[in-house]
């Protein structure tokens, strides 16, 4: 089974409302025209499946969703998604500053959890079977998990093959990359100032050791803008780039998609728009 993993894809809308905000986020607006170019080699490609590992959207509103699925809609193939951050925050006007400021920590999931599955995308915690692979899509957007996460996918991946063994194996497709040290040296090489509260599983530390370590042998994340590979005790971390190309701004790793199949799990090519 083919599967492409794509990340962080932040569309915008042109009928939504605020239009300040729109003006900008412009370097991330413009962006979908690149993405119609990523589709047409995903369309040639012809993958069985598409994950996503989160930001479909810059923030939750019905029209940046109903643009989100119509450009998804040019894969012209089955999609799945785990959340980000940003589907599920919005903006509110503030008088007093006269600005759009952002409704943030997670209060506006439940508004808009609903609305996108009314829309025909969930994302809760699954697991797909995939020829010879478990997918195991698992929320993050906040930089943690639900309380039992951990138990959950340990019941999931009981039996499944690590090493080689020849059994199902499971990968793992979250938005936020998994807490742990080489991840941690990683990321901060990279980018020395960034807010390792927000941009690592800083709410579920004792994630990898229960669930991932020894039992999940490949790991998809986004959140970053930047890519990266990452071996931490066994387990590759696929740390996607953003999917888009900014207008104006620039990022390693943008417009580009990872494509692997399900019987050669360790064999990850590259789609790239450039």
């Amino acid at each position: 089974m083919k599967i492409v993993v794509l990340s962080d894809l932040h569309f915008i809308s042109q009928n939504d409302p605020r239009k300040k905000m729109i003006e900008n986020r412009k370097f991330l607006r413009d962006g979908w025209g690149s993405f119609r170019m990523l589709a047409g080699k995903i369309r040639d490609e012809a993958p069985d499946l598409v994950v996503s590992t989160g930001d479909l959207v810059d923030w939750y509103s019905n029209e940046n969703r109903e643009f989100a699925l119509e450009m998804l809609s040019e894969m012209r193939t089955p999609w799945v998604a785990t959340p980000g951050n940003h589907d599920y925050s919005t903006y509110t006007w503030d008088e007093a500053q006269g600005k759009d400021i952002p409704v943030k920590g997670g209060s506006f999931e439940p508004t808009a959890d609903p609305l996108w599955k009314a829309a025909g995308v969930d994302f809760s915690n699954r697991v797909i079977d995939a020829d010879g692979a478990k997918l195991i899509l698992v929320h993050s957007a906040f930089s943690g998990v639900a309380a039992g996460t951990g138990e959950w996918m340990n019941s999931v991946t009981a039996g499944c093959d690590f090493g080689g063994s020849g059994g199902e194996t499971p990968i793992l497709f979250t938005h936020v990359p998994i807490n742990t040290k080489p991840v941690w040296d990683y990321i901060l090489g990279e980018e020395p100032d960034r807010d390792m509260d927000k941009y690592i599983m800083s709410k579920s530390p004792e994630l990898f050791d229960q669930s991932i370590r020894g039992k999940i042998p490949q790991v998809y994340t986004g959140h970053l803008h930047f890519p990266g590979e990452v071996e931490a005790f066994g387990t590759h971390m696929h740390m996607q780039g953003l999917s888009v190309v900014m207008v104006g701004r620039s990022k390693p790793g943008m417009g580009k998609a990872a494509v692997f199949d399900t019987r050669r799990v360790g064999e990850v090519r590259t789609l790239s728009i450039g």
